[in-house]
């Protein structure tokens, strides 16, 4: 691999807007922080809204609007799937399936939500289109918004992607770099067989897991690959992980 990769990514996920637990202190602040910041790309992993209204969605599609960073790449989740809401997601933010490749970088955006379900699912008749799309890439990204692996702090196992056995090893065959999800609320990573596994925490809600604090994270790809959860009400970042970019 050359040196040519250099991308700076948010990665944002569960905002909830409209819901009985969302805040627009923290959205505002969210806001504020993400336009300050020299990014390249967002990605958002999913559930916008509660209850996939309209009014729901025009209030997400409000706060991305606003976003001083061009390129986006959302996906929906399961939240976003109720009430036939999946349409609706399409009419404010165009296809629930994604691609995108931006310097050197090859991303795929997954729908893993189902209509009215809380489970995730990829299904059988995706595999060869995600595999085919990510195995040749210089470093290559996969988004979801359901989680693959179990996490710690989130209490019984529930709402996991009903394939993510499948699903893991159609990515380890792929020679994925990188995977980004939400769902549970919770900041997490995992390192698995060469997959970094990346799980942002709830963007602008209070509904969070125990002392869990609304954030989100910052991804720097170059010669390493760094990660920095940035919380969304305090002025210092963390950096949680580094590890050099494998060649291929």
């Amino acid at each position: 691999m050359g040196d040519g990769l250099d991308l700076r990514i948010a990665h944002i996920s569960d905002p909830h807007f409209e819901s009985p637990f969302f805040s627009e202190e923290l959205a505002r602040k969210a806001l504020r922080k993400l336009n300050n910041l020299e990014l390249d790309l967002i990605v958002c992993t999913g559930d916008l809204t509660v209850e996939g209204l309209i009014d729901e969605f025009k209030r997400a599609k409000e706060f991305f609007s606003n976003l001083s960073t061009h390129s986006k790449l959302i996906i929906p989740g399961n939240h976003d799937a109720r009430n036939v809401g999946f349409e609706v997601f399409t009419e404010f933010f165009g296809e629930r399936w994604k691609t995108l490749e931006k310097g050197g970088i090859r991303l795929f955006g997954a729908d893993s939500s189902q209509p009215d379900l809380d489970d995730g699912h990829i299904g059988r008749e995706n595999y060869r289109r995600i595999h085919n799309y990510l195995k040749d890439a210089e470093f290559s990204v996969f988004a979801l918004h359901h989680h693959l692996v179990p996490l710690p702090k989130t209490g019984r196992e529930r709402s996991v992607t009903v394939d993510s056995g499948d699903v893991l090893k159609l990515l380890v065959d792929a020679d994925v770099d990188l995977v980004l999800s939400g769902h549970r609320h919770i900041h997490w990573l995992w390192d698995l067989e060469g997959i970094t596994i990346l799980h942002a925490g709830a963007l602008a809600t209070r509904r969070v897991k125990g002392r869990e604090k609304p954030s989100f994270n910052v991804i720097d790809i170059g010669k390493k690959i760094v990660v920095h959860k940035v919380v969304v009400e305090e002025s210092e970042t963390e950096k949680i992980f580094e590890k050099k970019i494998k060649r291929k």
